[in-house]
């Protein structure tokens, strides 16, 4: 989860939210979102919302992350910080399509990462208070600076020391080896 988390998610919100922040002072406005983004998140928000309902984890996560990658590759294909020098509206049209991907994935993890997705909530001035949310489409939002919610999980952070240099190792010797007899 760590790689997923923080290598495909987490870098793709801050990448779109600050590109959003840096370029278009934050704003969402109501314009139509790519069709391709729009049909990708409805089809993913109905698997993800069936393998919650089957109590399957591991396969909404596999969907969620499927349609963060999905999203990374839509950003980096369409390009809008090249995009954005020739044609500011269809940059926008990018990087407005670009923050729908992200405020459903941020929806879609809510059950796994509630404290990280209030956060997230935050950043973006809105509420999330139900799965449906993530058809809401905004008439006029401006989202706060972004910063990294979730960060690399070291297992130093976790163990609180550095775990090879705290295993007690000792030598033996095997002097005899039997069967045993039930075996």
């Amino acid at each position: 989860i760590n790689a997923d988390i923080i290598g495909n998610f987490s870098n793709f919100a801050h990448r779109v939210l600050s590109f959003l922040y840096k370029n278009f002072a934050g704003k969402i406005e109501e314009i139509e979102i790519d069709k391709e983004v729009e049909e990708k998140i409805h089809n993913t928000a109905t698997d993800v919302y069936n393998s919650y309902m089957e109590i399957n984890y591991k396969q909404a996560m596999q969907r969620i992350m499927e349609l963060s990658d999905f999203g990374n590759k839509y950003f980096q294909a369409k390009e809008p910080w090249n995009l954005i020098k020739q044609n500011q509206d269809k940059a926008y049209q990018v990087v407005d399509s670009a923050f729908y991907i992200v405020f459903a994935l941020i929806i879609m993890l809510s059950p796994i990462f509630p404290k990280s997705t209030k956060e997230f909530a935050k950043i973006l001035n809105t509420t999330i208070t139900s799965w449906n949310d993530i058809y809401k489409r905004f008439s006029s939002l401006t989202i706060d600076k972004p910063y990294p919610i979730f960060k690399r999980i070291e297992r130093f952070d976790i163990l609180g020391k550095d775990p090879v240099l705290s295993l007690e190792m000792r030598v033996g010797e095997i002097r005899n080896v039997e069967d045993h007899p039930k075996a």
